[in-house]
């Protein structure tokens, strides 16, 4: 069986702001500060979907979810759309 490998190169300032920040906001129904955010970072329109579909989910997840399958998982997903990041299938 193989095995993938990802890096996302992500500060905590970058978390806060693209992830846990816009979470609250989809949280609270503004989901258009998410699409202000992405468009302010030239995130083209079919990605800043994706990007809002992303913190929706985030924003569905149990409390009780372990944070390296739902949060951390999403933030990688997230960091994919702000900046390159690099991946590798079956090699280290």
């Amino acid at each position: 069986m193989g095995y993938d490998v990802s890096f996302h190169p992500i500060s905590p300032e970058e978390m806060q702001k693209w992830y846990f920040t816009p979470l609250t906001w989809v949280q609270q129904g503004q989901e258009e500060k998410v699409l202000a955010l992405a468009a302010q970072h030239g995130i083209e329109d079919f990605y800043a979907e994706k990007y809002l579909d992303t913190l929706r989910v985030g924003a569905g997840t149990a409390p009780d979810e372990l944070f390296d399958k739902s949060h951390g998982f999403y933030i990688a997903v997230i960091q994919g759309f702000f900046r390159d990041y690099y991946y590798t299938r079956g090699s280290a």
